[in-house]
């Protein structure tokens, strides 16, 4: 990409109705924003799949690795409540995109003092972790936004199941590589070379950042609006209030479920399969390989049957996986599992990303991924904690279970706002009506006699 000259004559900023979507900009964007999310999802992929596995290694129990999920969780919150007003007063949002995300970048640099502390070095990370999800959660908040009008709502499932190909591909390389250079150099320094390298590979995303085409937007600048003004000027719409609250909800039950077992997880593999980083890395691959394969799929079956229905197919087999992997502890077994989890992992992106841009107004974009994540995230800070409380009273195995039963109810959840009827709905109510019905009639007949 580099030498060629942009589209917009060499401007980054593109403006006027008429061709801000020329299919010659649409590419350009495109090629940048891949470029950006191969680098970036590389370095996430080197360090990511490891976080929990660098905790345990440092020192952390039960509770600092729930931690590790829910402070960052509540950080987010915070963030997610106070960030959209910010966002929104910027019509073009690539400034403040990159402005944080290379504040975030700069915090794998700090992960490695970590390793030198002489003590507390678990609470330390898990403190240190917990704040790099602020600069991430406000670069990530602008990115959403400028993502809904940089490409045209018609074309945007199939560009970002392309794009999510090669991301994603990315990711998969980098977490094989980083989970042999984990057992092939000893602690530290291992992790002092992974966190080096997974900075330097996303300053190159920064590179590809800076040559996207920034449309534009509406700005606002006035009236600043309370968090709960924001939430029922989305719930109230007259046209996508209903949508928006039920898809809300329903993805909060599920990301409850994620954050339940958030610290299980780690806990399963290193402590009671003994999983060298080699296994545990390629689970993550085998995962990924499949996700990224499954996009193209998504993607036309969203056109086909629509969003709605691909999230509820990829809630439903994502509901499943916590029971079905721990009934059996066999290495071929798990990639199966992983496999299938990383394919309803890739719809489950696909549908919710354009499911939010779909359910809110263009103005209120910023405000609706604001709102969304607080309440996601809210639940990811909760959960783990409930997780490792139902894991020290019941076990590891039931907390599995539980985890299954929580996450299905984002299913019901997203049922309201399906188009068709829940499938037995009315013979079950002429069965209840039956039943009821049945003991008056009986009970008449006694008296008569």
């Amino acid at each position: 990409m580099g030498g060629q000259q942009s589209p917009a004559c060499g401007n980054r900023e593109s403006s006027g109705k008429g061709g801000q979507h020329s299919p010659g900009v649409v590419r350009w964007n495109l090629r940048a924003t891949t470029g950006e999310g191969m680098a970036t999802n590389f370095a996430f992929g080197l360090v990511n799949p490891f976080i929990s596995v660098f905790a345990i290694a440092l020192g952390a129990g039960s509770l600092l690795i729930s931690m590790l999920s829910a402070l960052p969780a509540l950080a987010n919150v915070v963030t997610f409540i106070v960030g959209p007003p910010y966002v929104e007063r910027h019509r073009r949002k690539l400034p403040f995109v990159f402005h944080w995300a290379t504040i975030h970048r700069f915090f794998y640099l700090a992960f490695v003092t970590i390793i030198f502390l002489p003590a507390f070095k678990g609470e330390a990370f898990v403190l240190l972790f917990s704040l790099s999800a602020i600069p991430a959660a406000l670069c990530g908040l602008a990115w959403t936004d400028m993502m809904g009008y940089l490409f045209p709502e018609r074309q945007r499932s199939e560009l970002f199941a392309k794009r999510n190909v090669f991301v994603g591909f990315a990711g998969i390389i980098a977490t094989f590589i980083a989970g042999y250079e984990l057992d092939l150099i000893c602690f530290p320094y291992n992790y002092v070379l992974l966190f080096c390298f997974a900075f330097v590979i996303s300053l190159v995303g920064l590179k590809y950042l800076k040559e996207t085409i920034d449309l534009g937007n509406v700005a606002n600048k006035g009236f600043t609006r309370t968090f709960r003004d924001r939430v029922r000027a989305l719930t109230g719409d007259p046209e996508f209030g209903a949508k928006f609250k039920y898809f809300a909800l329903s993805c909060t039950a599920l990301w409850s479920g994620f954050g339940f077992t958030a610290a299980m997880w780690p806990i399963y593999h290193v402590n009671v399969l003994h999983l060298p980083n080699k296994i545990i890395g390629m689970l993550g691959v085998v995962s990924g390989f499949v996700m990224v394969l499954s996009y193209p799929y998504w993607g036309r079956l969203s056109n086909v049957k629509g969003e709605r229905w691909v999230l509820l197919i990829c809630m439903g087999g994502l509901t499943a996986f916590t029971s079905l992997y721990v009934i059996y502890p066999n290495y071929l077994y798990l990639m199966l599992l992983q496999a299938a989890a990383g394919a309803f992992t890739g719809g489950l992106n696909l549908a919710v990303f354009n499911l939010l841009l779909a359910y809110a107004k263009a103005e209120e974009r910023a405000n609706a991924t604001g709102v969304f994540n607080a309440m996601l995230n809210g639940a990811a800070f909760i959960a783990p904690f409930i997780g490792n409380m139902w894991y020290e009273r019941f076990g590891l195995y039931a907390t599995f279970h539980t985890c299954t039963a929580i996450r299905f109810m984002s299913m019901v959840l997203l049922w309201r706002i399906m188009e068709t009827k829940l499938p037995g709905k009315k013979t079950l109510h002429e069965f209840g009506r039956r039943v009821l019905r049945g003991p008056k009639i009986k009970i008449r007949e006694v008296v008569r006699r």
